[in-house]
C-alpha cells in the first residue's frame, strides 16, 4: 500500500508563505522515516504551525 507524506508549515510571520509539501511512498515505515528528517530540519526557534502526517493511499472504489 502507498503511503503519502503531507507536511505543511505556515509561519505568524508576514510575507511568508505557506510551505506545503506532498511525497508518496512505498510503505508506511519509508514514509514515517522521510516524516522524521522534515520534523528535524527546523531547529530554530519557530513561530506558526508544522503538521507532518503519513496516511494511507486508498484508491476510490466505484
Amino acid at each position: 500500500m502507498k503511503y503519502l507524506l503531507i507536511v505543511a508549515i505556515v509561519s505568524n510571520i508576514e510575507n511568508v508563505p505557506p510551505f506545503v509539501e506532498i511525497e508518496d511512498f512505498d510503505s508506511k515505515a519509508e514514509c514515517e522515516a522521510a516524516a522524521g528528517i522534515y520534523t528535524r530540519t527546523i531547529t530554530e526557534p519557530f513561530s506558526g504551525l508544522q503538521k507532518v502526517s503519513c496516511q494511507p493511499l486508498i484508491k476510490p472504489t466505484n
